[in-house]
């Protein structure tokens, strides 16, 4: 069967309560009361919930998983011209990076899509290097893939998604942009104009934790990532953010960004 054929799925009705809030990890609003939900355990974040909750109407509910088998997991997650994009891995599949669209129709239908995938070989052996984080961005009029490892940061774009031939087109210049990457939540905004204030050109302010596989110990890593030269900076910020909690570092941006 095509992977990359669309798919129509009817959602359940009901009150419904969300999910348990300790393994909610990243939440995404979209347009008419439509809420999107990343949720799982932090070592294999599994789930996708959507739940629109329209003025006047039930609540409806929908809980997606990667298609795959156990070993797949929900890497990031993003808005990105109307649609919500997903990111999937599966470190034993032929290919472990999947891109899903999925779009709301009608009242109760999610209409779900594979958009391109990544071959073994573009994707790094995690025994060899040490498994990289991925984050998904909107930044302007591409969505661009961010994957950090050790050794720095690259970035993708999506290219030829409305073909239905996708795939990622390696880039080395965010177009007078600046990326913040988190877990929790990943912006793309325009570069400041002055060179000592604001966000800097081709630069990529980064919070990240790497969880051991006791699920107990975090390493925190956060810099400043310049595409230009491949060097990496402290965040310009006079304090630091507290490592302890059950929360993952986030950004958080005012609503005029």
């Amino acid at each position: 069967r095509d992977a990359t054929a669309p798919r129509c799925i009817n959602l359940n009705t009901g009150p419904g309560v969300l999910v348990d809030t300790d393994n909610i990890r990243k939440v995404v609003v979209m347009s008419d009361h439509v809420v999107a939900v990343r949720t799982g355990h932090r070592m294999y974040l599994k789930d996708v919930i959507i739940s629109i909750c329209r003025p006047q109407s039930l609540t409806v509910e929908w809980r997606w998983s990667p298609p795959q088998d156990t070993y797949s997991s929900v890497l990031d997650m993003a808005l990105f011209q109307g649609k919500l994009y997903v990111l999937t891995r599966n470190h034993f599949n032929v290919h472990p990076l999947r891109l899903y669209a999925m779009d709301i129709v009608g009242d109760n239908h999610v209409r779900v899509q594979c958009m391109l995938t990544t071959p073994k070989d573009g994707a790094d052996a995690w025994y060899k290097t040490g498994t990289p984080c991925h984050y998904l961005v909107a930044s302007g009029d591409r969505l661009l893939m961010a994957k950090q490892k050790r050794t720095g940061i690259e970035v993708f774009e999506a290219a030829g998604l409305s073909s239905g031939q996708g795939s990622w087109r390696k880039v080395h210049t965010l177009m007078g942009r600046a990326l913040f990457l988190s877990e929790g939540c990943s912006e793309s905004l325009p570069a400041g104009g002055n060179q000592h204030a604001g966000a800097q050109e081709d630069c990529i302010y980064f919070m990240s934790e790497r969880v051991a596989y006791d699920g107990r110990t975090r390493e925190c890593r956060s810099g400043v990532y310049d595409m230009r030269d491949g060097t990496v900076s402290p965040l310009p910020f006079e304090t630091t953010a507290a490592r302890e909690g059950p929360f993952t570092a986030t950004w958080f941006f005012p609503a005029d960004t």
